[in-house]
């Protein structure tokens, strides 16, 4: 059973399962995590990094020491019908199942040539940036642009990570834009999620792309279609409260949730970046 499954009251739940650590784009450990979410009083908890599950163990024991029920997590970029970046978390799920292992493994062989890829850009540009000015902590298998925008802060280039992802002459320069991850697809996601005996979220559902009015029916008409289609597929429930959605899209979310007997949770999509 989702240990959310019966909780009525998700908007002051004592939760938070989106967090990113080190072992992605996050600047705190699994452990700084939990503990930092301990203290605050939380009692679920979930570390999602994306397209990877090598921060579980620590988060898990982390659950242990301060008294933190820490679920098994993941968070996947994915793409629906070739037109909607959507992002999957995954709860409860084996990381040992050999179909998800072998899926995070190609995902990861793709990133590290993009990135590599990447580097050199910068580095035809002038910038003296090399693969360890990427690393956050020894032994680093994730390495994503925001690991690029935080080793531009720390070399001084920037003044922030957001300057570094604003700045066409950083990552947002044609070429730092040209080069995409890898393209999952979303449905493909779910099942792996679903096939290591997990449960399947969609992520903020409110930063969808598109050029229509958030608050207009036509976009939650797009936002319904697309949990629709997602659940058809196993989607078990849907990141209701997240902070790109303010209380009346948390509510309306929510309220979509239950007409389509989908799991409603909250997360605050941590990274710990400036």
């Amino acid at each position: 059973m989702f240990p959310l499954e019966n909780c009525e009251d998700i908007e002051h739940a004592k939760i938070d399962l989106h967090m990113h650590s080190t072992y992605s784009d996050g600047v705190k450990t699994p452990e700084e995590l939990i503990k930092m979410r301990a203290e605050q009083g939380i009692e679920v908890a979930a570390v999602t990094d994306h397209d990877g599950t090598d921060g579980v163990p620590e988060a898990l024991a982390a659950g242990e020491k301060y008294g933190v029920r820490v679920l098994t997590g993941i968070e996947l970029g994915t793409l629906l019908e070739k037109k909607y970046e959507l992002h999957i978390l995954g709860y409860c799920f084996d990381t040992q199942n050999a179909v998800l292992k072998g899926e995070i493994d190609k995902i990861r062989e793709y990133r590290d040539g993009r990135n590599r890829r990447l580097l050199r850009v910068f580095q035809d540009k002038g910038i003296p940036i090399t693969w360890e000015d990427l690393m956050q902590h020894p032994n680093q298998e994730y390495i994503g642009k925001p690991n690029f925008a935080l080793a531009f802060e720390r070399m001084g280039y920037v003044k922030s990570v957001q300057e570094a992802f604003d700045s066409p002459e950083f990552l947002a320069c044609p070429e730092s834009i040209a080069l995409k991850k890898m393209a999952v697809d979303s449905l493909e996601g779910v099942s792996w999620i679903t096939g290591a005996g997990g449960y399947a979220v969609w992520a903020h559902p409110m930063e969808l792309k598109s050029p229509l009015d958030k608050k207009s029916p036509e976009y939650r008409a797009i936002i319904e279609g697309i949990a629709k289609t997602l659940k058809q597929s196993g989607l078990a429930g849907i990141e209701c409260w997240h902070p790109s959605a303010d209380r009346e899209d948390s509510l309306w979310l929510e309220g979509l949730a239950r007409e389509l007997g989908l799991f409603r949770t909250k997360g605050t999509d941590y990274h710990g970046l400036r």
